[in-house]
């Protein structure tokens, strides 16, 4: 997503040209410091619109949230209001307003293009949030997705991108299927985790006095929930 809250979000770039390539990816962003996200923002903006002069290629970036507070919150007045009615995809801009209502703070979501010199900088947002539903029937999940702000205009060229590749998602319906295959290559399990688990312990445990160390390997073989096993 474009803003720093806790909605997990998976990011799709498309790159398009005359042979209408596209390029897609699954990652997050992590950002301590305030002042780097927007600066964050405005480098991204500066390398898309240098690469549209130079190379005369469009390039846009959204983040698609695997859960979203937003939906959680109006998911019923939604369904209740046949915002999406069935019949085809659609879409619709989250307003500020309601947003706020969610976040609770109103910076959460202040417009990074936002120059007006009476408000607080912008700090935690680089998007403009819609919620989308890439297929035809009422009970297709909703997605919210994230474009950035100065590429908002451009709505409808994006989610058609979107939509063609969401037609095509497996396992997960109505979901691109890139951001899918995506998430399976980088999935870190079975022997991958183990391996990593193993060396993130040996690691610690290098940093712990050598006659402590038993205690260290003996905590390794307590249950990490003890409570979990009532469900065995």
């Amino acid at each position: 997503m474009g803003k720093r809250h806790p909605d997990t979000a998976g990011w799709s770039a498309s790159q398009q040209d005359l042979r209408q390539q596209d390029l897609r990816w699954e990652g997050r962003i992590a950002v301590q410091a305030e002042s780097l996200f927007i600066k964050l923002y405005g480098l991204i903006k500066e390398a898309i619109e240098r690469n549209r002069r130079e190379r005369r290629r469009d390039i846009f970036l959204a983040g698609i949230a695997k859960h979203s507070r937003v939906i959680e919150r109006y998911r019923l007045a939604i369904a209740i209001e046949e915002v999406f009615r069935a019949g085809q995809p659609c879409y619709v801009p989250v307003p500020p307003e309601i947003q706020i209502k969610v976040y609770d703070w109103a910076e959460y979501v202040q417009s990074p293009e936002d120059a007006e010199t009476d408000k607080e900088k912008p700090k935690f947002n680089m998007g403009a949030m819609y919620l989308v539903r890439f297929g035809k029937q009422s009970a297709d999940p909703i997605w919210t997705v994230d474009l950035l702000q100065f590429q908002a205009t451009k709505a409808q060229q994006i989610f058609g991108s979107l939509l063609a590749d969401a037609e095509q998602g497996f396992p997960v319906p109505c979901y691109p299927h890139c951001l899918q295959e995506a998430d399976r290559h980088a999935r870190v399990a079975d022997l991958d985790l183990a391996i990593l688990q193993h060396a993130m312990e040996d690691a610690v445990r290098d940093q712990i006095r050598e006659d402590r160390r038993p205690v260290f390997d003996a905590q390794l073989l307590l249950p990490a929930d003890p409570a979990a096993g009532r469900y065995q």
